[in-house]
């Protein structure tokens, strides 16, 4: 909910109940959201989860969780696409997504981060290069028949007007 209020990237936790966040510019990025017609619930994407995850992968993810969000400040598409692996909750949701592995493959190839966007279907591609992302939707559309917004990451967030 922070990025819909604050705009931009808002990396958040709870440290004894309270929020601490920190937002990230989004200018030098456009995205692609990849939307499948299946639903996956957010019950349905828990269940898949393992219970218990080891010290060696949540370390590896936080480590990739940090140098993705530097890879943004700096503009640095190739280190983000890099980090951009998941261990805690790809591995087990890509099966409820029947093209993630093949959408994956297409943007590793071309250096473009994916990764799924909350618990799915939808899947969010992003890079500094808007016609890198206008030609993986042609490419979307025709091989796999799948629906896609290019878009902008918003920079203002929530906006109240008052006449």
């Amino acid at each position: 909910m922070a990025p819909a209020i604050f705009g931009n990237l808002c990396t958040t936790v709870m440290d004894r109940d309270q929020a601490v966040m920190c937002a990230t510019d989004m200018s030098l990025w456009h995205a692609l959201a990849i939307v499948p017609e299946n639903e996956v619930s957010t019950a349905e994407a828990r269940k898949v989860l393992p219970a218990t995850v080891s010290l060696k992968e949540a370390a590896l993810q936080a480590g990739r969780a940090a140098l993705f969000v530097q890879g943004l400040e700096r503009g640095d598409q190739q280190l983000v696409c890099a980090v951009c692996q998941d261990v805690l909750h790809e591995p087990w949701r890509k099966a409820l997504i029947p093209q993630y592995s093949r959408l994956k493959d297409a943007c590793e190839a071309n250096v473009v981060p994916l990764w799924i966007s909350g618990s799915g279907s939808t899947m969010l591609a992003i890079s500094r290069d808007r016609s890198q992302l206008e030609s993986m939707q042609a490419w979307i559309r025709k091989e796999m028949d799948l629906d896609s917004r290019l878009t902008n990451p918003d920079r203002e967030g929530l906006q109240v007007f008052h006449e």
